[in-house]
């Protein structure tokens, strides 16, 4: 290509005895723009119609159409790459950074049940609500400083006998029988002095 629509097309010889290469010429390419004949004009970009604010009066030839389309991918890419920037890089902060952000989320990434955290819960709720990417180590590295740092919010539970739910359950069903009659009394008693 020497230059927008032009090109020099060679033939290459190899030499045989030595490391070089021969080219000859053997004709040169001029191709017009695509739709010269509906247009004259060198370019689109400095066209009125390219992009006026009524969509109805646009350019509707294929060179247009093509230049607008580049617009449009050329500013996807400038908002993805502005959007990327306004992310938070994971890389730049420290993990006892990284943690003092967790920790504001910590009931979505605990699991109660089995007194653990959720790994992979961690790194997409720091990703959905801070926009912080972590890496597959870097979650798990992280995952391990919390638990270093807070270990009394991972102690083991005490294990719940028979038992122990039993006489819970028997004392509060007494409990509860006991402030019903208590209730029922009172009403009764209030009812009597009304009647006296």
């Amino acid at each position: 290509m020497s230059d927008r629509g032009e090109a020099n097309v060679y033939r290459l010889y190899p030499s045989q005895f030595q490391s070089k290469t021969y080219r000859y010429l053997i004709t040169e390419l001029i191709y017009k723009l695509f739709d010269n004949n509906l247009c004259d004009k060198e370019s689109c970009l400095d066209c009125k119609k390219l992009n006026p604010r009524d969509v109805s009066n646009r350019c509707k030839i294929f060179r247009s159409r093509y230049e607008r389309k580049k617009m449009n991918v050329q500013d996807k890419r400038y908002e993805d790459d502005l959007q990327e920037a306004k992310n938070l890089d994971a890389d730049s902060m420290s993990y006892d950074e990284l943690e003092v952000i967790a920790m504001n989320y910590f009931d979505k990434f605990y699991d109660e049940d089995k007194n653990k955290l959720d790994v992979d819960m961690l790194a997409t709720v720091l990703w959905k609500e801070e926009r912080i990417d972590l890496g597959h180590n870097k979650k798990y590295r992280l995952a391990k400083q919390i638990i270093y740092d807070n270990p009394k919010l991972f102690e083991p539970k005490p294990p719940i006998h028979k038992d122990n739910v039993e006489k819970v359950t028997k004392e509060k069903a007494e409990k509860e029988t006991l402030s019903e009659i208590e209730r029922d009394y009172k009403e009764i008693k209030k009812i009597d002095e009304k009647q006296n």
